[in-house]
């Protein structure tokens, strides 16, 4: 599931008549008056969503309408110095998700999206291939823990394959080595610790993160706190780092699986392994990277690697909201999981296949449909499901014949370079040659 990219477009409407506009001011101030009228005795909200019945939302309360701001709530907005209206928008938010269920990623989606249910002897032969997956796994974890972890051909198989959700927090972990970084005490003592300046920052992109899941959605919700005591925690952790936008969305999924205290450590595992440099201030690591995506890009798909080139869309543009967040923002959400199972079997090397696979298989799109760069840019940064299921997206990946080595090899090369995008050129030419 896609959440989309890091800040959603906000739309202001203007019109040219000042009286028109306070008179709206005014309106909506007034109903956040007669609502604190009628509300004032209301419980305010509670912070976990209780009950999914038939499919509608409900937060414990029966027989509740829409509902409005109390008093408390109200309260609580003037002293953040937030507009009235604001409230409302929140209000009508929660409103909105009482009406609608919660997919088995915990998602907020309509009810007419909900999935068909699986024929009996279907649900069976899942079944059985869901508990061979996991004693297959099971059997691994306790070897692991008895001789250490010793990765292999069958690790990245069973990896591309489908970690099973029950196990994929523990599995995750362990290809990780989250045990060997884990220190007793470090976490608790970081959130003693103050960083205001970046805390701010932390603060404005919270509310950002995974707005349509059960977990994020509210603001006073234990999610949205342990996402904020996580991103603190690790801005402390690393202050040559601190915080950039885009860790939210890696903190938030790790929070899905497992403990906050768990997931800060793996959040540690994952920026300073599999994402190495990628969120210095600089974004060194992530330039080169977009450097090489390109020289590879042109070997693999060289019609829409021109196509490209003639817009002028680099890949700077895309894959970085593709590789900061380890394709959570533009791949179903299935998808994701299973990106994030080969990322812990097999390092970096899947972000580039994936991302490889998604302009391969979409070239013809490309080409046809989006003669503009603003047409093209547009498209890669917000892909259209139906061609991105995983099944689908893993296997063309996998025909993107590239290894580890080689793309450790171009990235020394790009770093070399002064300037690594202008160096891409002349790898390219050199190539061809």
């Amino acid at each position: 599931m896609s959440t989309g990219p890091f800040r959603p477009d906000v739309v202001l409407l203007r019109t040219s008549s000042r009286s028109l506009k306070e008179t709206s001011r005014r309106a909506s101030e007034n109903k956040v008056v007669a609502a604190v009228t009628e509300t004032e005795s209301c419980p305010a909200p509670s912070e976990h969503i209780s009950k999914v019945d038939g499919g509608v939302v409900h937060d414990g309360t029966e027989g509740t309408g829409p509902r409005y701001p109390n008093a408390r709530e109200l309260e609580e907005a003037r002293q953040r110095r937030e507009p009235p209206t604001m409230a409302l928008l929140r209000l009508e938010s929660f409103n909105r998700r009482q009406k609608m269920a919660i997919d088995e990623y915990g998602f907020y989606k309509e009810r007419n999206e909900a999935r068909p249910n699986p024929t009996s002897g279907a649900v069976k032969a899942s079944t059985r291939k869901k508990k061979g997956k996991e004693q297959t796994w099971l059997d691994l974890l306790s070897l692991w823990e008895r001789h250490g972890l010793k990765r292999n051909s069958k690790i990245k198989k069973l990896g591309r394959a489908g970690i099973p959700d029950s196990l994929r927090a523990k599995v995750w972990q362990a290809l990780a080595g989250m045990d060997k970084v884990r220190q007793d005490g470090i976490y608790k003592d970081l959130l003693l610790r103050d960083d205001p300046h970046t805390f701010e920052v932390i603060e404005r992109d919270i509310g950002r993160c995974f707005p349509e899941h059960s977990m994020f959605a509210d603001e006073r919700s234990q999610g949205q706190a342990n996402l904020r005591n996580v991103l603190r925690a690790y801005a402390i952790y690393n202050p040559e780092v601190g915080y950039c936008q885009g860790m939210g969305m890696l903190a938030g999924m790790l929070l899905m699986r497992m403990p906050p205290e768990e997931s800060f450590w793996m959040l540690v595992c994952t920026l300073e392994t599999h994402l190495k440099n990628f969120f210095t201030p600089s974004l060194s690591q992530l330039r080169v990277d977009a450097a090489v995506f390109e020289v590879l890009l042109h070997r693999i798909s060289k019609r829409a690697a021109n196509h490209l080139d003639k817009q002028d869309v680099l890949p700077i543009m895309y894959i970085t909201q593709w590789f900061l967040t380890a394709y959570i923002t533009t791949l179903p959400w299935e998808t994701v999981l299973r990106v994030w199972d080969m990322m812990y079997c097999e390092g970096i090397k899947p972000l580039f296949r994936i991302g490889l696979a998604i302009i391969h298989a979409n070239r013809a799109y490309l080409l046809q449909e989006c003669p503009t760069n603003a047409e093209t840019l547009s498209f890669l940064l917000h892909l259209p499901h139906d061609r991105l299921e995983a099944e689908f997206l893993i296997e063309r990946s996998l025909r993107v014949k590239i290894t580890r080595k080689e793309i450790e090899h171009l990235r020394k090369r790009v770093a070399s370079k002064a300037t690594p995008e202008r160096g891409t050129v002349s790898l390219i030419r050199r190539r061809r040659g």
